[in-house]
């Protein structure tokens, strides 16, 4: 195997809810660190980051778990918002333990065809760590191998469209594990495709270029403008209305006080939309109609009693 400049090194389990993030986890770690069991309609046992830690081939290795991305007890708003606030304290986390030697495992099940909801589910990875260098740094890990009726490789060469191209985002670094060992056969295929994993596992871990947390800080407009995107159904009502009373009011001046108040009532608007919007443009058009509406307010010769 690779030898590692750090000896610390960082894994870290992406993915929706149920694809068996905990279990491959305890995999790689040999133990039974994280809590693995699912419900058939709501969300996973994991609702926070967990980490076990364990020395494996001289190196000490540390894997994160993480909630699922998709929480069918959230709305996609609650789900992407929770989702950029856990991948900001798990790579804090990261830098300030020097865990530079950093591999993302994105676990699918590879009972499940791969549908547009998957691939939008992890396009999503793409806005909250960018694409400088996080996918030269991910390994696409199918589980419940042992449940497959063909060989991998003849079933890996039949899937097209999204799943072929996640996995070439991945550089092909792709392993089917298993992880159960109630039978003899399942221990021999869970050992082995262990070996396999932590293999890659390490070989990534050792090469360059590093994903790092300045790295991630520089994607931060990026997560940003996911989120506006989510939001922007319910801003949209909310600025309208704001803007339609602000013109109302504008009809109605008839004093210097009154084009004062109306005025700074839409400075006010206008340095929150600004703000929200963060250099995106998205929410342009609410700009540029409180700009028409400062020119549109009258400006009264003298005040009214």
């Amino acid at each position: 195997m690779s030898s590692l400049t750090n000896k610390d090194i960082a894994v870290i389990l992406l993915g929706k809810t149920g694809y068996g993030k905990s279990t491959t986890g305890n995999t790689i770690l040999d133990s039974d660190k994280f809590e693995v069991g699912v419900t058939h309609t709501t969300a996973s046992i994991t609702k926070l980051i967990d980490h076990g830690t364990s020395i494996i081939n001289g190196c000490k290795w540390t894997v994160y778990d993480t909630p699922g991305l998709v929480d069918v007890e959230k709305s996609e708003l609650e789900s992407i918002q929770n989702a950029v606030d856990d991948m900001s304290r798990l790579m804090i986390a990261c830098h300030e333990r020097k865990q530079i030697n950093i591999v993302f495992i994105l676990v699918y099940d590879i009972i499940n065809k791969f549908s547009k909801e998957d691939k939008k589910t992890f396009d999503a990875l793409e806005s909250l760590f960018g694409n400088k260098n996080f996918w030269k740094r991910c390994v696409l890990v199918l589980t419940k191998l042992d449940v497959l009726d063909t060989p991998f490789d003849e079933w890996l060469s039949k899937q097209t469209g999204f799943f072929n191209e996640l996995v070439e985002k991945c550089g092909n670094n792709v392993v089917p594990v298993c992880n159960k060992e109630t039978k003899e056969e399942q221990k021999t295929l869970k050992r082995s495709s262990r070996e396999k994993l932590l293999k890659v596992i390490l070989e990534l871990g050792s090469s360059e270029p590093s994903y790092t947390f300045d790295e991630f800080k520089s994607f931060e407009k990026l997560r940003k403008d996911v989120i506006l995107q989510y939001e922007l159904p319910s801003l949209e009502t909310k600025y309208n209305e704001k803007i339609n009373r602000i013109k109302e009011e504008r009809l109605k001046v008839r004093s210097k006080s009154q084009r004062e108040a109306v005025l700074q009532k839409i400075a006010i608007l206008k340095d929150r939309i600004v703000d929200k919007d963060n250099g995106t443009g998205r929410l342009r058009t609410y700009i540029e109609s409180l700009d028409y509406e400062i020119e549109s307010i009258p400006n009264p010769r003298c005040v009214i009693l």
